[in-house]
């Protein structure tokens, strides 16, 4: 029996347990003063005072997002891995929050401890990030690899005949059938992780210039890896196309196999045709794509007509071809 997650849960308690100690070290620290400084000068001198508590939720509701997002972006890369790789992203969630725990741990004591100046806390933060990130890393490495139900469908193989023989015989006999295709174009991963960093590192020192912690501009850079982060992926089964984007595989479009008319090949220019990329609608059929060229295009019994980009359209072509041909026929 499969289990839920393909990528083992494990691998992301680091970022949990720096959250945890975090949390520890608010309770224990219980009941935390009704008013502490909540914003500081250059010189780490109090310059604002108000209750803690909105700044202390808040780094916690964002950490447990961007474990979420850790954990999403882990199994989306689990699922599309042929053989074993070691996925540098999935440190990102467990960086994020050992550092942003070192820093709160260090900012609790100091309002406990009523101190007069709070300078920026490297010790603290170096102890529990470095923790955090070193761990992250040896449970990544002894990470085993866990082939996903159907990988030997994959838009990996060469020969595109082969490939399709390969699907009506899986779906002949009852087989389970995953093919994933792939489409993050370099501007796409680019935008998708270094957006993101350059707010969260200017995030941080208007953090140690001010004490102020800015939500809006991390939420924003927390937006982008949802939507772009991992690019498009269009997955086929036995009963539908689905294409999705960004980090937790947001839906934009879903045709069912008994639906499909007709695929066909289709050469396509975004701009011109689509004014844009992403997900688009010319007035005659809806788009989703990333790259211009050469995509699928599909022709419902409802006289839909979608067209999906993909970096190997042929492959595409020929297993959607395969499996609502079978669908058909049955």
């Amino acid at each position: 029996m499969n289990e839920r997650f393909n990528h083992p849960l494990w691998t992301h308690l680091p970022a949990v347990a720096a959250l945890a100690a975090f949390i520890g070290a608010i309770v224990s620290a219980m009941p935390l003063p009704s008013s502490a400084a909540t914003h500081f000068g250059i010189n780490g001198q109090p310059d604002g005072f108000g209750s803690p508590w909105p700044g202390l939720l808040t780094v916690i509701g964002v950490s447990v997002l961007v474990i979420g997002i850790g954990v999403s972006s882990a199994e989306q890369w689990s699922r599309g891995e042929t053989r074993k790789s070691f996925h540098w992203w999935s440190l990102f969630d467990d960086t994020f929050v050992g550092f942003m725990s070192g820093l709160g741990i260090a900012y609790v004591r100091f309002i406990t401890a009523s101190g007069d100046t709070f300078t920026f806390p490297w010790t603290t933060v170096a102890i529990v990030a470095g923790a955090v990130i070193g761990a992250s890393v040896l449970l990544e490495a002894v990470r085993p690899f866990r082939q996903y139900e159907g990988t030997s469908t994959k838009s990996s193989d060469a020969n595109v005949s082969i490939l399709s023989k390969t699907v009506r015989e899986r779906l002949d006999q009852g087989a389970p059938v995953a093919y994933w295709d792939v489409q993050n174009p370099w501007w796409n991963r680019i935008v998708s992780i270094a957006i993101p960093i350059a707010v969260v590192a200017q995030a941080t020192v208007d953090y140690v210039q001010t004490g102020e912690f800015e939500v809006m501009p991390l939420a924003a850079g927390v937006l982008i890896i949802v939507l772009l982060l991992g690019g498009m992926r269009t997955t086929v089964d036995r009963r539908s196309i689905t294409v999705r984007f960004g980090t937790p595989g947001i839906r934009a479009l879903r045709v069912a196999v008994q639906e499909i008319e007709e695929v066909a090949l289709r050469p396509f220019v975004p701009l011109g045709e689509f004014h844009g990329y992403g997900i688009r609608h010319n007035g005659y059929m809806k788009g989703v794509f990333l790259k211009g060229g050469v995509g699928v295009e599909l022709t419902t019994r409802q006289g839909g007509h979608y067209l999906i980009g993909s970096d190997n359209p042929e492959r595409l072509a020929a297993i959607i071809e395969a499996v609502s041909r079978t669908a058909s026929v049955k």
